[in-house]
C-alpha cells in the first residue's frame, strides 16, 4: 500500500471532485498552506497515485449518445491480441479483464444510433473470440457522467 495519510485523501476527494480546483482553492477548504497542498499533490503525482486530470463531460447533452457494452469469450492466446483490439477502438473507453462468463469487457461510446449501428454491422465478430456479446445502455439509474451514463 501506499503511504497516504488523511489529508491526502482529503486533497484527493478534491480533486476527484473538480479536478480545475486550485491549490490556493483547496488549502482554504482543508485549513492547510498552499504549499503543503502543493508538496502533496506533487508527492501523490510522483508515485503514481495521481495519474493525470481529465474532464468530465456530460455526454446526456450529445443528441443521442449510445453507450455499449461489449463482452467477449476468448480462448486463453487470444485473449491478448483480443484486448489489444478493442482498445484501439476509437470508440472505447474502457476494457476490463473480468472473472466469470465472459473473458474481456470493452465499455464503448458513441455519439449517435447511426454509428453504433455501423459498429455493430461491420465488426459483427471479434478476431480470436469464441464469441461476442453486445448490450446498449438504456438509462442509468445510478451513473456516471464522465462515461456517457
Amino acid at each position: 500500500m501506499l503511504p497516504i495519510d488523511p489529508l491526502d485523501l482529503e486533497i484527493l476527494g478534491k480533486l476527484v471532485k473538480d479536478s480545475r480546483k486550485t491549490n490556493i482553492g483547496i488549502a482554504k477548504e482543508l485549513s492547510v498552506s498552499e504549499a503543503t497542498v502543493r508538496k502533496r499533490i506533487r508527492k501523490m503525482e510522483k508515485i503514481g497515485l495521481i495519474r493525470g486530470y481529465s474532464a468530465k463531460v456530460n455526454f446526456g447533452l450529445m443528441e443521442n449518445p449510445v453507450k455499449a457494452y461489449v463482452t467477449v469469450k476468448v480462448s486463453g492466446e487470444h485473449r491478448r491480441k483480443v484486448t489489444k483490439q478493442l482498445a484501439r477502438h476509437p470508440r472505447t473507453i474502457a476494457v476490463y479483464k473480468l472473472a466469470g462468463e465472459s473473458d474481456i469487457m470493452a465499455v464503448m461510446l458513441f455519439p449517435s444510433t447511426r454509428e453504433y449501428q455501423d459498429f455493430e454491422d461491420r465488426h459483427p465478430k471479434v478476431k480470436g473470440a469464441r464469441s461476442v456479446t453486445m448490450q446498449v445502455v438504456m438509462s442509468p439509474y445510478k451513473g456516471v457522467v464522465w462515461s456517457g451514463a
